[in-house]
């Protein structure tokens, strides 16, 4: 019943008013594996920022602005203070095991190369830190695309909506009444987490290795045993695949 039945209906209430067309990221198999392939041949700074924001799906602003400081080693996850929202929806991000070695070896690294920066992208630009993150080697699979394809590699690996949700940082208080009710832990969503990382590195064709010389990210090779890749030193070596060494491996 209308609150005013005098009045004429209303001439906008079939205007849509500021429709929102969401874009379309698709990639191929080999599109990925060639996304793999190029993001090894990346500085080591810019080739981790690359990988951390398609392995955590965070926002670009959020990932070049991660601060050293805010990497809690015990609880094995990265605050983030001043998402999207702003400070009301700061997060606890959880690492998987290779996101968490990929953060704490960066950080390792930043100690030699940067010692007094802040931030655990760092960059010779005004601010201190990575502030641009297209690269034309990464075709247009770079910044809010790598969101996209986090989503989509995520529904892939089986993890629920509802956990995705918590894992974007997205409001859940326009999903209904049961979504407010929700609260999952920290260790449940790392869960979610080892999931989405093991189907992306599986996508992209690079499987995650523990070394003596430090943290390695391999393409992997399908015509020798041996794979080559780029550690977080910088410097090329070899790797062979072994059930002690071998984290993660591609299909």
């Amino acid at each position: 019943m209308r609150e005013h039945p005098d009045l004429p209906p209303n001439p906008c209430a079939n205007v849509d008013f500021h429709g929102t067309r969401r874009r379309r990221v698709e990639a191929s198999a080999s599109r990925l594996r060639e996304w793999g392939r190029a993001v090894l041949t990346l500085s080591p700074v810019m080739r981790d920022l690359q990988l951390f924001m398609l392995l955590t799906g965070m926002r670009r602003t959020a990932s070049v602005e991660a601060r050293i400081e805010h990497f809690d080693d015990g609880r094995r996850c990265l605050w983030v203070p001043n998402p999207k929202g702003g400070e009301s929806r700061a997060f606890d991000l959880p690492l998987s095991g290779a996101l968490f070695e990929l953060v704490r070896r960066r950080i390792e690294e930043n100690r030699i190369i940067d010692p007094a920066s802040p931030w655990l992208f760092p960059s010779v630009s005004a601010n201190g830190h990575i502030a641009e993150v297209r690269v034309d080697a990464l075709g247009g699979l770079v910044g809010h695309a790598l969101r996209h394809l986090y989503a989509t590699l995520a529904l892939e690996a089986g993890v629920p909506i509802a956990e995705l949700k918590f894992l974007l940082n997205h409001a859940v208080s326009s999903s209904g009444v049961t979504m407010g009710y929700l609260h999952p832990s920290l260790e449940h969503l790392r869960g979610c987490q080892e999931k989405v990382t093991t189907r992306i590195l599986s996508a992209i064709g690079v499987y995650f290795s523990i070394a003596r010389s430090g943290l390695l990210f391999l393409a992997k090779s399908s015509t020798q045993k041996g794979s080559t890749g780029l550690d977080i030193f910088g410097s090329w070596s070899s790797a062979i695949e072994t059930d002690e060494k071998i984290h993660f491996l591609s299909n």
